[in-house]
């Protein structure tokens, strides 16, 4: 018995002998497959500051507008969109970029408004003629002799008064657009195929004016006999005698070479052009109040810059069509066609309902 026991111990000892080396072998596979520890990352150096200004406002965040006019690139209107864009740019420290489509690129002025209406267009410069058509009161500062120079001009689109009052009229037709400003934009003046000195020479003359009521009542009371010829045609309409005579500002007078076929300008300084910047409704609702604040400052801002800038222009190229002596310039006595034209003035303000603003432009004169 004895004798079994230690030949057992002995083949176990035997046994442990030979499964040593897979034993090793075993291990050494796990710690093979086993991932290596992963090394201790240095860490991380600190970014040194940027040298560089950052922007006020962070790219994404910059508010795209898009305002419109009907005039050419080159024409004061869009010097004074561009100058208004620019005036907001500022004020809103970059956040908010007007861009500018000059020449009737997005519409003419009644599609414009349309566009204001939806939402579709953010900003509008206008004709006060064209807006009347939307807000009737308007048609008030189209009839001629309203202002009897510049500086009543001036002091009228400065006022608060008159602006607040327009503006209430323009929130109760609820149109969806929002009255920005009022503006001066040169004198229109009367332009013929033959000298004019005076409002005899008027009488019978064959005018081509503007197409609207009010215009025809204006030429009709001074005795002319008024017509609304397209004005592409105008040039047209003068070379052959179908019209003896057009107004217009003298920038328009230039730029349409009207001066080749009608060389007579008359100083009548009969209209002054009016226009007003205008925003939809919707754009301001999506604004921040202080973005809404800056665009109507920057409204104010520009009333006087459009005056000076359509002034100057028109005396630039009044210089410059008499030095070539294309044109001989005429001066008259206003006196007795603003005396014609006043009875209209009261009429016109009565039908509108706007008797308080006629009163008030005239106690400004």
């Amino acid at each position: 018995m004895k004798k079994i026991c230690v030949m057992l111990m002995v083949l176990s000892l035997a046994l442990c002998v030979a499964l040593l080396p897979g034993c090793d072998s075993n291990r050494s596979k796990q710690l093979a497959e086993s991932p290596a520890p992963a090394q201790e990352q240095a860490p991380a150096q600190e970014a040194a500051p940027s040298q560089e200004t950052p922007p006020s406002v962070p790219e994404t965040e910059v508010i795209e507008l898009k305002a419109g006019h009907s005039q050419a690139p080159d024409h004061p209107f869009n010097g004074t969109v561009e100058y208004f864009a620019k005036l907001v740019n500022e004020k809103t420290n970059g956040a908010v970029k007007i861009t500018v489509f000059p020449n009737s690129q997005l519409g003419d002025e009644a599609t414009m408004l349309d566009s204001l209406s939806m939402g579709t267009l953010d900003i509008l410069m206008a004709n006060a003629s064209n807006t009347a058509s939307r807000v009737p009161e308007l048609g008030l500062v189209n009839v001629c002799f309203m202002f009897n120079d510049r500086q009543h001009l001036e002091r009228v689109v400065a006022d608060e008064e008159i602006f607040n009052r327009y503006s209430a009229i323009v929130k109760e037709k609820n149109q969806g657009f929002t009255l920005l400003n009022v503006m001066g934009n040169g004198a229109r003046h009367l332009y013929a195929n033959k000298a004019i000195g005076a409002i005899e020479d008027m009488q019978g003359l064959k005018v081509r004016v503007m197409p609207s009521e009010l215009d025809n009542r204006v030429w009709t009371a001074l005795g002319t006999a008024p017509g609304s010829t397209p004005f592409s045609e105008v040039y047209t309409a003068l070379q052959t005698g179908m019209m003896d005579a057009a107004e217009n500002t003298v920038s328009s007078y230039t730029a349409s070479k009207h001066y080749e076929v009608a060389p007579h300008l008359v100083m009548t300084d009969h209209q002054w052009l009016i226009t007003q910047l205008w925003a939809s409704d919707a754009t301001l609702a999506k604004l921040p109040a202080e973005y809404v604040d800056a665009i109507m400052q920057a409204a104010k801002e520009t009333v006087p810059y459009a005056i000076e800038l359509q002034v100057n222009t028109d005396a630039d190229f009044l210089k410059q069509l008499v030095d070539a002596g294309s044109i001989t310039v005429h001066e008259i006595d206003r006196t007795p066609l603003m005396e014609k034209i006043q009875p209209l003035q009261d009429e016109v303000a009565k039908e509108l309902g706007v008797e308080d603003i006629l009163a008030k432009i005239r106690s400004l004169a």
